[in-house]
């Protein structure tokens, strides 16, 4: 067969679509609505439950209301000058402020831990993944009020230990000031490092 004629029996033939011109079944350009019906239930959610909240709180901020219901007044700018004229507004935006620090110490920290418990020829990796991953499974709801219970100040776990050995007043670690930050910051880096580490270690399944 002379190279012509080679040349016209591969040639596709005109108006015949090439194969890679072709669309498989499966392909997902092929697969319709269904993600852009995912997608959407998805980011509706998140426009109800997170979004629409924050435009809301932002709304109601220039409104005058009141805890028995009726029409709000819109006042302007007559809540920010409140606020801001308190006495605590300072300690309110430092403990702000450190709060976050303290979440962003938090992300290296918690790939710090989840990288260790992958260390090659550790002993006990499934105990100490085990013990990683309870937590995640708990509602956060009950998660606090386990932490609730820890350090109620009449009779939670830390005091009546405190008490055992021989402390007679153990603080109340939930009201006291002083105390109440340290709690809530310490609650929080444990919530970080559980979480984040948490994602870091199902990469490695």
């Amino acid at each position: 067969m002379s190279e012509a004629g080679a040349r016209g029996a591969t040639a596709p033939r005109p108006g015949s679509a090439s194969p890679k011109g072709r669309r498989r079944r499966g392909s997902p350009t092929s697969v319709g609505a269904w993600p852009v019906a995912f997608i959407g239930l998805l980011m509706l959610g998140v426009a109800v439950f997170y979004y629409w909240p924050i435009v809301k709180n932002i709304i109601t901020s220039f409104q005058q209301t009141n805890a028995f219901g009726g029409d709000p007044q819109f006042v302007g700018l007559d809540n920010y000058k409140s606020l801001f004229a308190e006495p605590e507004i300072g300690s309110a935006i430092g403990n702000t402020l450190l709060y976050t620090l303290i979440l962003l110490i938090g992300v290296p920290l918690s790939v710090a831990i989840a990288s260790m418990v992958e260390l090659p020829g550790l002993r006990g990796k499934s105990v100490y993944r085990m013990i990683y991953f309870l937590p995640y499974l708990a509602m956060p709801m009950a998660v606090a009020q386990v932490w609730k219970v820890l350090y109620n100040g009449n009779f939670g776990l830390i005091n009546q230990f405190l008490r055992v050995v021989g402390v007679d007043d153990p603080p109340y670690w939930i009201v006291t000031p002083g105390f109440a930050i340290v709690i809530l910051l310490f609650v929080a880096i444990v919530t970080v490092i559980q979480f984040i580490g948490q994602k870091k270690w199902v990469n490695y399944v």
